[in-house]
C-alpha cells in the first residue's frame, strides 16, 4: 500500500469528495438507552447493524472506553447514531478516549463525544465514516485516523475545545503518526500509511494545535470546505498554524482560516520530516483572513508543492507564499 514518494504531482484542484453516509436497505435498528446496552450493541455488531442511541450521557464504569471492533462491508456498514443530546464521555479530559474503531466499515453518525483523553480514535479502520457529530472539551486531540485507518471521511462535523490538559497534542483531527513513533503505530512495513482520508465540511474552533495535523507517511487525502477559527496557536510542539501537511499528495482546497491568536505563525504549512514526504501537495482557493504573523502558506520547503493563485491571505504580513521563509510566487 505505500505510494512511490517520487510521483507525479495530482491535478489542480482534483480533490475527493466525501461519501455520504448510506443505511443499508432493510436494515433493523437496535435502540440504546444505557451503557450496558450500548456496550452489548457494540459487542454483537454485525455487517449492516444499525444502533441508535438515546440522548442521555454514556459512561462506562472507570471511564474505560468504549471499543467498536466489528466489521463492517463496504455494502453494509455498521452505524452507530444519534442526536447531539447522545453523548459517549469518559470521566473527565484526563480519563480514557471517547470512542476506539479498530474495525472497518463504520458509520459514526450525529452523536458527541466529550469529557476524554481523546475524542474519537480509528485504529486499523478502513472506510469508516464519521458525519455530523460533535467532539470538544477533550484533552488531546479531537479525532484522529491512525495505523493505516485509510479511506475514511470526516465531514459536515464541529470539533472544538481539544487540549485541555496537554494543548501541543490538542489536534483538531490528526492523520498518521509522528514517525517517530512508527515504532509503536505502523502498520503498512515500518511506517503508519494511512491514505486516503477525506476532510470536507466540518467547524474546527478553539483548537490549540494544529486544527487539521496531516503526518509523514500519509498520502492522497483531501481536506476540503471547513472552516478553522482560532487554530494553530499553542506554539508548543510546533503547532502554530492551522493547517500542517507533511504526508504527500493531499490537495487542500476552499477552506476558510481565520482569527489568527497566541503563537500562530502560517495559517498553512507544509514540512518535510521524513525523507521523500511532504511533497506535492496542492493548494488551491483557500481563503486566509487575519493578520497572521508570518505567510498565508508556509512551505519548509516549497519544493514540488504547488499553490495556486486563487488562495489569498491579504493581511498575511510576510505575503501569501513562503519558501523556507523566503516570499515567492504562486502558480
Amino acid at each position: 500500500m505505500t505510494r512511490d514518494p517520487t510521483g507525479a504531482t495530482r491535478s489542480l484542484g482534483k480533490a475527493a469528495t466525501a461519501a455520504e453516509p448510506a443505511i443499508p436497505a432493510g436494515a433493523e435498528s437496535v435502540h440504546v438507552g444505557d451503557v450496558a446496552a450500548l456496550g452489548s450493541a457494540l459487542a454483537s455488531a454485525t455487517p449492516g447493524t444499525i444502533i441508535d442511541l438515546a440522548d442521555g450521557v454514556y459512561t462506562r464504569d472507570g471511564g474505560d472506553r468504549f471499543i467498536a471492533a466489528a466489521d463492517g462491508t463496504a455494502k453494509q456498514p455498521i452505524t452507530l447514531r444519534g442526536g447531539r443530546g447522545a453523548v459517549l464521555t469518559s470521566d473527565d479530559a484526563k480519563g480514557d478516549y471517547g470512542l476506539h474503531v479498530t474495525g472497518d466499515h463504520w458509520q459514526l453518525i450525529g452523536f458527541s463525544v466529550r469529557d476524554a483523553t481523546k475524542g474519537i480514535v480509528l485504529d486499523g479502520s478502513v472506510g469508516t465514516i464519521i458525519s455530523g457529530v460533535d467532539v470538544g472539551q477533550v484533552g488531546e486531540e479531537g479525532v484522529h485516523f491512525r495505523m493505516c485507518s485509510s479511506n475514511g471521511v470526516l465531514r459536515d462535523s464541529t470539533i472544538h475545545d481539544t487540549g485541555l490538559v496537554k494543548r501541543r497534542f490538542g489536534e483538531g483531527v490528526y492523520v498518521g503518526s509522528a514517525s517517530s513513533n512508527w515504532g509503536k503505530y505502523a502498520c503498512d512495513g515500518e511506517m503508519d500509511d494511512t491514505e486516503g482520508v477525506v476532510i470536507q465540511g466540518n467547524t474546527f474552533l478553539h483548537i490549540p494545535a494544529e486544527g487539521a495535523d496531516i503526518k509523514e507517511g500519509t498520502d492522497s487525502g483531501t481536506i476540503r470546505d471547513n472552516v478553522f477559527d482560532d487554530t494553530g496557536y499553542a506554539g508548543e510542539n510546533s503547532a502554530d498554524s492551522a493547517i500542517d501537511v507533511k504526508g504527500n499528495g493531499w490537495v487542500v482546497v476552499e477552506n476558510t482560516i481565520t482569527n489568527p491568536s497566541g503563537e500562530a505563525l502560517d495559517a498553512i504549512q507544509t514540512h518535510q520530516v521524513a525523507e521523500g514526504y511532504g511533497m506535492r501537495n496542492t493548494f488551491v482557493d483557500n481563503v486566509i483572513e487575519g493578520n497572521w504573523p508570518g505567510f498565508g502558506l508556509g512551505l519548509y520547503p516549497l519544493g514540488d508543492n504547488v499553490v495556486a493563485c486563487s488562495n489569498t491571505a491579504a493581511d498575511a504580513e510576510l505575503g501569501l507564499v513562503g519558501d523556507n521563509s523566503t516570499p515567492t510566487r504562486c502558480s
